[in-house]
């Protein structure tokens, strides 16, 4: 959860860069607005590859293991369900952040 909260505040802080080395700068550059848009792709990925793809993985480990110890379908499910929680937490902190990241473009 640790690494979560980590990687969380580095994308924060990732965005504030990208902003702030924005600032002052023309709005109707092209390249800017590209070297900007490459900037967020790369730490898309680098959110994707440290956090995202790890707690899925524990997510689908975890279901599996489910489909052992479930007595019955509404335990499987419920079994499931919880496993889900943390990756469903994480889009859910990511798009947040994503959605004040625009709003503090505009």
């Amino acid at each position: 959860m640790e690494a979560k909260a980590e990687a969380i505040r580095k994308v924060s802080a990732s965005k504030e860069t990208v902003i702030c080395s924005m600032a002052g700068q023309g709005d109707t550059d092209v390249t800017r607005g590209f070297g900007m848009l490459q900037a967020l792709e790369t730490l898309s990925e680098d959110l994707d590859r440290t956090v995202s793809r790890p707690l899925q993985k524990e997510a689908f480990k975890c279901s599996a293991a489910c489909c052992d110890t479930a007595k019955n379908q509404t335990d499987l499910q419920s079994c499931v369900q919880s496993c889900s929680e943390k990756v469903q937490r994480m889009e859910a902190v990511v798009n947040h952040e994503l959605g004040d990241f625009q709003q503090r473009l505009q």
